[in-house]
């Protein structure tokens, strides 16, 4: 499940678990939601957090808002938006809804220090599909622009100072098992894509979004992987 990757630092930070609810989501059959609400995050260097869906009462894609205020990025609340960072979190629209996971990078209130660049690969996400692309295919590589995934997802994303860029996949299936691999360097079809422009990674506990957990911070060029399954263990 997890390439650690080591000289990046993993900081605590965290919440504890809570169950879920029952609820409807819009986007996806309720056979696949997770019935406890929690999923068990695997850090780089192996230790284990349990967190909690960002929770809404919208679809995913409503959530992100890409471009509603006419910016050109998402629009998710501020808390789950930063200079020079990647932020990572899990959505479910109703508590008992299917799960998302959701990725954005940057963000367009405040001045970064640079444009960013960021490939990253999605494994375990057979079936699942993109239902934001912050950017569309035809400014970001996406390996699978349209339809459901049948394998590995890789995203080659870059964005200006002032925007951001990202996306949401899903729905998860009951028993997921997923790593994301925030890669020094992707390729999708002929184009390759060097990471630059940011400097850590956040994953947000949707029971502390105002605490988020440090999954690495970025210094030299090496792949770093989290992974998240369904369930508390």
């Amino acid at each position: 499940m997890l390439r650690a990757s080591a000289g990046l630092t993993a900081a605590a930070g965290l919440a504890g678990c809570s169950g879920g609810g029952d609820g409807t989501d819009t986007e996806a059959d309720t056979d696949t939601a997770t019935a406890s609400g929690t999923v068990s995050l695997e850090l780089p260097g192996g230790s284990t957090r349990c967190v909690d869906p960002v929770a809404g009462d919208e679809p995913v894609a409503d959530y992100y808002a890409f471009d509603a205020d006419g910016n050109r990025s998402a629009n998710v609340p501020a808390t789950l938006m930063a200079n020079d960072t990647t932020v990572t979190f899990l959505y479910r629209n109703g508590s008992g809804g299917g799960l998302h996971l959701v990725v954005v990078h940057g963000d367009p209130d405040s001045e970064a220090a640079a444009d960013g660049a960021a490939p990253m690969t999605f494994e375990g996400v057979d079936g699942a599909e993109w239902q934001v692309q912050d950017g569309p295919p035809s400014a970001v590589p996406y390996a699978t622009p349209d339809g459901s995934f049948d394998g590995p997802e890789t995203a080659l994303w870059s964005w200006p100072a002032d925007r951001t860029d990202g996306g949401a996949l899903g729905p998860l299936g009951e028993d997921f098992e997923v790593e994301v691999t925030h890669l020094a360097s992707g390729s999708v079809g002929d184009t390759t894509l060097e990471r630059s422009g940011v400097d850590r990674w956040l994953f947000v506990d949707g029971s502390a979004t105002g605490d988020p957990i440090e999954v690495a911070t970025f210094g030299d060029g090496t792949d770093v992987s989290i992974g998240l399954s369904a369930g508390c263990q």
